[in-house]
């Protein structure tokens, strides 16, 4: 239908979630695709023309809010997750179905408020905290495990 100010609404829903929906963020890559995240421990990958279901749902463990999330724009399959315990994590799309982040970190006091990838270094991440913090994290200069 038509809205104020001459947009129109899509009438059809993504539904899946089972709790407030806290964060969307689009694909930079895949047109139709983006991510969302909740109050139900989740985050959902959803391609707009397959609306019936999410087409990947990740179960965060502990049940813990998922309030914030980025995609990030120069490594397409990266994406981070920020957490109501304080806790973020990384995730690879290319084996996100193993609901195996493949870094998890907890830093923060209080609750993941904001994060974001660099838009111009991919191993770069800002992430703010109710704990009244902002941290830069440089995944680059993490050791290499082989």
């Amino acid at each position: 239908g038509s809205a104020a100010g001459g947009w129109t609404l899509d009438a059809e829903a993504l539904v899946g979630h089972e709790g407030s929906v806290e964060d969307v963020c689009w694909s930079p890559v895949e047109a139709g695709v983006l991510m969302s995240c909740g109050c139900d421990s989740t985050v959902r990958v959803w391609d707009v023309r397959k609306r019936s279901a999410a087409a990947i749902t990740v179960k965060e463990e502990h049940g813990v809010d998922v309030n914030v999330i980025s995609w990030n724009y120069l490594v397409n399959y990266l994406v981070v997750s920020g957490a109501d315990d304080g806790s973020f994590r990384v995730w690879d799309l290319r084996s996100i179905r193993n609901a195996e982040p493949v870094a998890l970190f907890k830093w923060h006091r209080g609750a993941i408020t904001s994060i974001e990838w660099s838009p111009h270094e991919s191993s770069t991440l800002a992430v703010s905290g109710a704990d009244n913090q902002l941290t830069l994290w440089d995944f680059a200069l993490e050791d290499d495990p082989g």
